[in-house]
């Protein structure tokens, strides 16, 4: 009876370290949920942003394709700046983080929401050993109705 006891005990000890050891790794390379304003990068060159093309632009669009080139491996996460906090909040689409670890097309996409108004974001790239490329760019988005006064405007003058 004893012997079947501490077998007992023993396997659920080496469930719980198992569980553990699961957690914090999967905790370990997981993008830092917020960022500091002023971030900067730590190494150079290990995210190059694609799309947008323009690091200031505008659209009437409300979703925004990103697009980005980075080395295999390299955890790309996208950030959206918080005006309140004055931090850049990790970016999730349906409930899931706009992040992934680009793979052997050394390449990145995915596609966010963009408020009325300016949309700052940061593109980050970390590789396996923490270091980091920091990227910054901003979309206004701008209403369509102002669109169309301007297109009338440039239209009537020409």
């Amino acid at each position: 009876m004893k012997v079947k006891r501490f077998c007992k005990l023993i396997c659920a000890f080496i469930v719980v370290c198992l569980i553990g050891t699961t957690l914090t790794s999967i905790a370990a390379f997981a993008a830092p949920e917020t960022l500091q304003g002023d971030v900067t990068s730590t190494k150079a060159g290990l995210v190059s942003l694609k799309v947008p093309q323009q690091i200031v632009s505008t659209t009437t669009n409300e979703t925004l394709a990103i697009s980005a080139t980075a080395p295999q491996g390299t955890t790309v996460t996208v950030y959206r700046f918080n005006t309140v906090t004055g931090e850049y909040n990790k970016v999730y689409l349906n409930e899931t983080p706009v992040e992934a670890v680009v793979g052997p097309t050394m390449l990145f996409a995915s596609q966010v929401e963009l408020s009325h108004g300016m949309n700052k974001f940061i593109i980050r790239g970390e590789a396996s050993d923490g270091t980091s490329t920091i990227v910054r760019f901003e979309v206004t988005l701008l209403n369509k109705g102002f669109m169309e006064r301007i297109k009338s405007l440039i239209d009537f003058h020409f």
